[in-house]
């Protein structure tokens, strides 16, 4: 006898699934910490390179203006920093810049001089020194900005305004980029695993099906020559033709279980007709107390893309089901309704009804409410739908004690 996983197998896939989530977490918590102490660090060490290139452009500025050799160099030490700086005098007129948006060499001093004795300039050159001013408001919002007073004495003979590295509003962003791409390669990989044991599972089933059709071959074969053999002795007629009916039925499971992980063929058929056949087959099979109820029922027609045999498997354990619900005693409807472009099949019992927490769980392998039985109806009714037809089954409503409605969603 085969045995099934017991509760020590769960809890060791949920404490593995536990031990994955929390490693995971703690892997992408530690490489956030580490990367974000990192460019704090670094973002410290720019800081307070940019705060010492600004003291010591505030402290150079003054004498550059009056020795040439001591403003080429000034000049070229404002043209290699790498954030954005203006000098201000005490007038509030820019002197010096960089990194602004605005070349130095477009405002001639001559124009800033006009401008700190408030004196007329070009609207062109006024517009410009317009949007340095404009700069430095934005620059002074980030740093404060530095007074620049006078070697031995505490006069303030201008401001010097600095701002970051476009590198260090990068940086910023990094433990975040770092914690994302750490969760995106996670997450690809748990999906990874998921998808390897998908098609485990999906290997599992076709060699399952696949090998159950093998071995029915070779018995049905044999009960063919032994019908043909009753035949020949006289047999009753009637005995003949139900022994015959249930060989069909052997040979219709059998292509069943032989066609998973093929290539289904869908060819157009009335669906009406297909699942009135169906009733009637089961109708034969259980109690009288069983009433079934289709609409709408033949002569009617809807014709849709099916493979019959294997639908028919779908239909049969849907009506099982809702039998087996019911404990023998009520009715199931059968209704079927279209629009534009599907057709809906709701299968309705009278029976004891689901938990709305099982609604998807129900249609994993091996779940099962029936003392016997593998549970694997509604799974392989699950992958007939969705893989074979490209459509969907789902529970579409349940009530404990009042019944349960399937539904079955096809492309027209």
């Amino acid at each position: 006898m085969e045995s099934t996983p017991g509760p020590r197998s769960y809890q060791g896939k949920q404490l593995l699934k536990t031990v994955l989530f929390a490693g995971g977490s703690l892997l992408v918590a530690a490489v956030f910490l580490f990367t974000y102490q990192s460019v704090s660090r670094l973002s410290h060490e720019v800081a307070t390179t940019s705060e010492l290139l600004a003291s010591f452009s505030a402290q150079a500025s003054i004498p550059a203006a009056r020795n040439p050799a001591l403003n080429q160099i000034f000049a070229n030490l404002i043209d290699n920093i790498d954030f954005p700086i203006v000098i201000t005098d005490t007038t509030g007129t820019p002197r010096a810049w960089h990194g602004v948006g605005v070349p130095s060499t477009l405002v001639p001093d001559a124009t800033l001089d006009s401008l700190s004795l408030h004196l007329p300039v070009t609207p062109e050159h006024a517009e410009r020194v317009h949007r340095i001013r404009d700069r430095v408001a934005g620059l002074d919002r980030i740093h404060k900005p530095l007074p620049m007073r006078q070697t031995g004495s505490n006069i303030v003979i201008g401001v010097l305004h600095y701002g970051e590295p476009a590198l260090m509003n990068r940086l910023r962003w990094m433990p975040y980029l770092t914690m994302a791409g750490t969760g995106l390669l996670l997450l690809l990989g748990m999906g990874g695993l998921a998808g390897i044991r998908q098609a485990e599972k999906r290997t599992i089933w076709v060699g399952m099906a696949k090998e159950t059709a093998h071995q029915l071959g070779t018995p049905l074969s044999s009960m063919v020559a032994w019908l043909e053999l009753l035949k020949l002795k006289g047999l009753d007629q009637e005995t003949v033709s139900e022994i015959e009916k249930d060989i069909q039925r052997l040979e219709t499971i059998t292509d069943r279980f032989s066609k998973i992980g093929s290539a289904a063929r869908l060819e157009r058929t009335d669906v009406v007709k297909v699942i009135d056949g169906m009733i009637s087959y089961i109708r034969s099979r259980i109690s009288a107390r069983v009433n079934f109820i289709l609409h709408p029922e033949p002569p009617a027609e809807i014709f849709i893309p099916l493979n019959t045999h294997l639908f028919e498997w779908v239909i049969e354990n849907l009506l099982k089901n809702a039998v087996d619900a019911m404990e023998g005693n009520g009715t199931v409807n059968i209704d079927i309704t279209e629009d534009v472009d599907h057709i809906h099949i709701d299968v309705s019992d009278t029976g004891k009804g689901i938990p709305k927490s099982r609604y998807r769980t129900i249609f994993n392998p091996g779940f099962t409410s029936k003392q016997r039985g593998w549970g694997l109806g509604l799974t392989l009714s699950r992958r007939i739908i969705e893989n074979y037809h490209l459509g969907k089954i789902f529970v579409k409503s349940s009530a404990i004690n009042k019944g349960t409605t399937f539904r079955i969603v096809l492309k027209k």
